[in-house]
Order: structure tokens, then C-alpha cells, then sequence
């Protein structure tokens, strides 16, 4: 007998196939079911939070969370391999800026040098020549006009 827990988890997985009443097999139509992308071990992922190029096999699984070793941030694997791009990585940012974002990219907690380590990921970004891309895209999001004299 299947647990709950394992048919849950099979109706939400894409790559399954369901057994029909008339006892043909079909693939799983559930509106909510994608296909989750399996990431490679050796893959060099870069870290959102810190800008820290690893190997994927690096980040240690806590509790079916990736965690950063320079910057201890927990996260998905989705989220380390499917930022392959950088409007896809502008959008993540954006996209999870009022969940905290910036908060754990200035994760201090004596809260005294949080400029310091903003400073610090922004210049990271500089040195992978992805800054001024960056800034560009994030302030169009956010619909910053920039005015001219």
C-alpha cells in the first residue's frame, strides 16, 4: 500500500503516468504538474545571495535545502540551476525582493555593517561584468524613470 504522502507527491510529478479506468496508461495531465529539472553535481552553480561560483555538489542538503558554504543561505535546487541567465536572475531578484532578498544578501546580525555588505555583493556583480546589465534591467521592473538635465 502507497502512503498519502508518496501519491501526493507521484500526482504533482510530470514524469508519471496514471493508470485509467479502463486500464490504460496515460501521462499526467494535473494542471499543477511540471517537470523538475535535475541538476548536475559537477554543474558550477552561482550562488544568488553571495555571488559565490561552487560546484552543486558543494551546497550540503539541509532538510531538502541547498545550503550556500560561504554565505549559509538555504535554497531550492531549482533555484541554483535554473538561473542560467541573467533576465532570468534579474527576475528572481525581483521577484523575491519583498520576501527578503536583501535582507539575506545583507545578513549581519549585529545589523552594523549592512551597507558594507551590499557594497560588497554589488561589487562581486561588477567584477563578473554583469552590473551595469543588471541595474538596468531591475530599475525597468521597478519602473525607476531616469531623468535627464
Amino acid at each position: 500500500m502507497v502512503s498519502w504522502k508518496k501519491q501526493q507527491e507521484a500526482l504533482y510529478d510530470k514524469e508519471q503516468c496514471k493508470l485509467n479506468p479502463d486500464l490504460t496508461i496515460s501521462r499526467n495531465d494535473f494542471k499543477f504538474a511540471k517537470k523538475q529539472s535535475k541538476g548536475k553535481f559537477d554543474d558550477i552553480v552561482l550562488c544568488p545571495f553571495c555571488l559565490n561560483p561552487n560546484r552543486l555538489d558543494r551546497f550540503i542538503v539541509k532538510k531538502g535545502l541547498r545550503v550556500c558554504p560561504n554565505c549559509e543561505v538555504n535554497m531550492k535546487t531549482s533555484t541554483l540551476t535554473e538561473l542560467d541567465s541573467l533576465d532570468k536572475f534579474t527576475l528572481f531578484i525581483f521577484n523575491y525582493r519583498l520576501n527578503g532578498f536583501w535582507n539575506k544578501v545583507c545578513l549581519d546580525i549585529k545589523q552594523k555593517v549592512r551597507d558594507a555588505r551590499f557594497n560588497e555583493w554589488n561589487k562581486r556583480l561588477e567584477e563578473l561584468g554583469l552590473n551595469t546589465y543588471f541595474w538596468k534591467r531591475y530599475k525597468d521592473m521597478r519602473g525607476d524613470i531616469e531623468y535627464e538635465d
